[in-house]
Parts: C-alpha cells; sequence; structure tokens
C-alpha cells in the first residue's frame, strides 16, 4: 500500500520536472534561434529609466535606454530589462543592440542577451531528486 501511495505522489512530482524541464529548453531554444538570426547594431545611451525593486522599494534601479539606427537609417531606442544602481556615468556611452534585420522592435541591448533558463532546470532536478529519494525510501521500507 504505501508504494503505491509512493508512485502515486512521486508520477506528478516527476511530471512536473518533466514541464520545467520542457519550458526551460523552450526558453533556451527561443533565445539561441535569435542570437542565430541578430545581427549587432551599435547604440548610445540616451537616457536611464528609473525603477524600483521589487524587494526593496527603497532601492531605485536604472536601466538604460539606448538609441540606435537600423539598416534603414531610422532611430529606434530600447529600453534594457536589466538595470543596475549606478548607471549614472553611462550617458554617451556606447552600447551593443541585438535586433532581427528589418524587425526593429524585436531588438533588446546586449546586456540582457542571456535569460535565466537554468531555473526551471534546478527547480526541476529538485523536484526529480525528492520524487526519487521518496519514491526509495518508501520502496525499500516496504
Amino acid at each position: 500500500m504505501d508504494a503505491i501511495i509512493a508512485i502515486i505522489v512521486a508520477v506528478p512530482i516527476f511530471l512536473a520536472t518533466a514541464l520545467l524541464w520542457g519550458i526551460a529548453l523552450y526558453l533556451w531554444g527561443e533565445r539561441r534561434l535569435f542570437l542565430l538570426r541578430a545581427t549587432r547594431v551599435q547604440g548610445t545611451v540616451v537616457g536611464l529609466r528609473e525603477s524600483a525593486t521589487p524587494r526593496n522599494e527603497h532601492l531605485t534601479l536604472y536601466h538604460p535606454i539606448v538609441q540606435f539606427q537600423d539598416e534603414l537609417g531610422r532611430r529606434h531606442k530600447v529600453t534594457a530589462k536589466r538595470g543596475g544602481a549606478a548607471w549614472d556615468d553611462m550617458l554617451n556611452t556606447p552600447m551593443d543592440v541585438l535586433l532581427i534585420p528589418g524587425k526593429p522592435d524585436t531588438a533588446i541591448v546586449e546586456l540582457d542577451k542571456r535569460r535565466k533558463v537554468w531555473v526551471p532546470m534546478l527547480v526541476g532536478l529538485v523536484l526529480c531528486g525528492f520524487g526519487s529519494a521518496l519514491l526509495y525510501a518508501v520502496l525499500q521500507g516496504g
């Protein structure tokens, strides 16, 4: 009876692990495809956008606003998703922008090109270990 309960508990854990790893693989593949197709253009930091951090409302983050030109010479701006506390001296400094040719709305600041795909993989690994340990303990004890 304990083995059946362990299996009933372990199967959803393993399914959640597979789902998390699938999400991580999708995110990784999506980012790889973007980086393979993207071109790099030179931009310039023209401003900063302030934002409060979710964990500490007393800490202000500054996200660079980067202006760049597309292949037709049109100017566009993109704001970096990553920010920092000390960007004051970044104004007018060059910064690379990645974008799909002909699609300036796909532009990302070079700072943002790495996505944390390891988070769902790590959570999935922990869940897999927990499910395996649970299943092993019940099967050995029963």
